[in-house]
């Protein structure tokens, strides 16, 4: 039996016939010519297969990019389309690859400096304490500045939520005014961490570029040196300042970006207050009394009460009601004045600082809660 090879008109190791008998092959008729497709590496070097197999694993995750990136964010377009913040969001997200980006510009463009003229960059970085210090303290008080505007913020967000959802009683005893007032009284509080915010924001980034620009002028002093007593070249005094005039032009543009970060640790500290609490009131609790009758006198006695998110804003202080069982009992005051904190007591869903809460003549906090 002849072999493929034979029969394609090769030899039986695989090589093509040469002389009369490639001439012999090469007008069959219908024949197509070819070679089998592992004969195409047949004279392969080291640095040819080190090409081919980076070549093959790129063209195999290109190929595994397109299905991978629909298996992971596919699900995503839907959540970005129901989000109605998502220009805020994308906004501010950008900040964060941006600082990267400026952070490794400021690092290469430092290790391309120490190649060039190490001498000369070490004096160079005889700057960079002073620039490392203005940017700190410019983060420091701006986050300082960015979490008191956002007290305030927080303020005014809920003083005009009180006020639509009780819209029918403010309009009713004309409260309009005085609820107006309020919230502009909490809007100018932000509106002046804003302005302190902005004006700290500008001092640090001046400081910035003036320490920035200052460094400028000594590497050109200290290069005309270094070009006469250690045989730097003008072109390596060029690409040292260029490199190192990058890297930090580099910094001063992350300068802004640090804003977003400062804000954002702001905000987070709220949250992460908030997740690793320890309440007061534990509602898992298995311990306390149950009544097998109760008659339903409430009584409150010198009440002293601040909600633990506006500790220094008094809502009862030495407050007294009794509300004997059977009878009906209305609570009339201004917004803030502490109707439904007598609820939220009674209820339990705060602890008063200072007084009792009492059913039929028995303090609350002996009550099983669940």
């Amino acid at each position: 039996m002849n072999s493929s090879s034979e029969t394609e008109g090769y030899k039986p190791d695989g090589r093509p016939p040469d002389g009369e008998d490639f001439e012999k092959t090469k007008g069959g008729v219908g024949s197509k010519r070819s070679v089998p497709l592992y004969r195409l590496f047949s004279f392969p070097d080291a640095i040819y297969i080190v090409l081919m197999t980076l070549g093959a694993i790129a063209a195999i995750f290109n190929g595994m990019s397109v299905p991978l990136m629909a298996y992971l964010v596919g699900q995503l377009v839907d959540s970005f389309g129901k989000n109605a913040h998502n220009k805020n969001l994308v906004h501010e997200v950008s900040k964060i690859g941006k600082s990267i980006q400026l952070i490794i510009a400021f690092i290469g463009g430092f290790l391309i400096a120490f190649m060039k003229g190490w001498l000369l960059v070490l004096v160079f970085m005889s700057t960079v304490p002073l620039l490392v210090l203005s940017g700190a303290s410019m983060s420091i008080i701006i986050n300082n500045l960015a979490t008191r505007g956002q007290v305030a913020y927080s303020e005014a967000g809920a003083i005009v939520e009180q006020t639509i959802s009780s819209i029918r009683t403010v309009a009713s005893f004309t409260g309009e005014r005085q609820a107006i007032n309020r919230y502009n009284k909490s809007l100018d509080a932000s509106y002046k961490s804003s302005v302190q915010e902005g004006f700290a924001g500008g001092i640090g980034i001046g400081m910035v570029m003036f320490i920035v620009f200052s460094s400028y002028g000594l590497a050109a002093w200290f290069g005309a040196i270094m070009i006469i007593e250690k045989g730097y070249t003008g072109g390596d005094v060029v690409c040292v300042i260029f490199a190192v005039v990058t890297s930090s032009m580099s910094l001063g543009e992350a300068s802004p970006c640090m804003k977003a970060f400062a804000a954002g640790q702001a905000a987070a500290f709220n949250m992460f207050e908030t997740i690793y609490r320890k309440p007061d009131i534990d509602s898992f609790d298995t311990n306390g009394c149950i009544l097998d009758d109760i008659s339903g006198d409430i009584e409150l006695k010198d009440i002293h009460f601040s909600y633990p998110a506006r500790p220094r804003e008094k809502i009862f202080a030495g407050f007294s009601l009794s509300i004997p069982s059977g009878t009906i009992t209305a609570l009339v005051g201004e917004s803030g004045s502490g109707k439904s904190t007598v609820i939220s007591l009674i209820e339990r869903f705060y602890d008063q600082q200072a007084g009792e809460v009492l059913i039929d003549g028995i303090n609350l906090k002996e009550f099983l809660l669940r």
